[in-house]
């Protein structure tokens, strides 16, 4: 299977300091990729890099074989690079149902004249969005909830509904960082059935976490980072159980 996300000796500085040194890594679909290693590794910032929220210094970055990193944030996202952030992204006044809805618009149609110039496409379009908004909050089991604000919501909930929102945008590649921070068990699993129906999908999905029994349990490959490199990469068996990442991981944690 053809990788579908490379990064090719990254880079990133500010300043004199250097924050990702030489990293080097391909991400394939269909696979689960999890980026694991102790607070202030440069886990967040090479997602801020592949994304296109700071520039790199040096290296390249592909997406399908075409080199995108000066390419701006929106760009990236165009081609099919997708976020979730730590902090959760959503409109606390809008109810669950037009918070998913607003993020199925193509770039386009969120022109403000785009109503007025093909009305009758917008409204067979916005027929879509309705049916395929509703499937998405029955994956993320939030469909009982739709008419409700979303600053209503726990935070479990909360964190569902911004990954219903990412999901409405049809990315190929998801970077998802901590997708399970601060979700009760039974919210934690779900999370874990969503990454397993979107590994059948065939995305390119990069998970953040910190969560070393979801890490597990989920992962294909995992790629551990320290001070701004990735030092072993494998498997989950041979990573988890590594005697110096164990040292590092849980001696920086303690």
């Amino acid at each position: 299977m053809a990788f579908c996300l490379e990064l090719k000796n990254l880079y990133v500085k500010a300043g004199n300091a250097i924050l990702l040194k030489d990293i080097s890594a391909d991400f394939f679909a269909g696979k689960i990729n999890t980026i694991i290693g102790p607070n202030g590794a440069g886990k967040t910032t090479l997602f801020n890099a592949i994304s296109g929220l700071i520039p790199i210094y040096n290296g390249k970055i592909l997406f399908n074989g075409q080199e995108i990193q000066n390419l701006p944030h929106y760009k990236r996202a165009n081609l099919g690079i997708g976020r979730l952030f730590q902090d959760i992204k959503i409109f606390g006044q809008m109810t669950v149902f037009e918070n998913v809805l607003s993020a199925c618009f193509k770039r386009e149609e969120e022109n403000p004249i785009y109503p007025f110039l093909f009305r009758r496409k917008l409204k067979e379009s916005l027929k879509k969005y309705e049916i395929k908004v509703d499937k998405l909050l029955e994956l993320v089991e939030l469909s009982n909830l739709k008419n409700k604000k979303a600053e209503e919501l726990s935070f479990g909930q909360q964190k569902l509904l911004a990954i219903a929102r990412l999901l409405a945008g049809e990315f190929k590649v998801l970077l998802l960082d901590e997708p399970t921070a601060g979700l009760n068990p039974i919210m934690r699993n779900k999370v874990l059935e969503i990454l397993k129906i979107l590994k059948k999908e065939n995305k390119v999905i990069i998970l953040i976490e910190h969560d070393m029994e979801f890490v597990s349990s989920i992962s294909d490959w995992i790629y551990f980072m320290h001070e701004g490199s990735i030092s072993h990469f494998g498997e989950p068996k041979y990573i988890l159980s590594h005697e110096e990442i164990r040292d590092i991981y849980i001696g920086a944690s303690s």
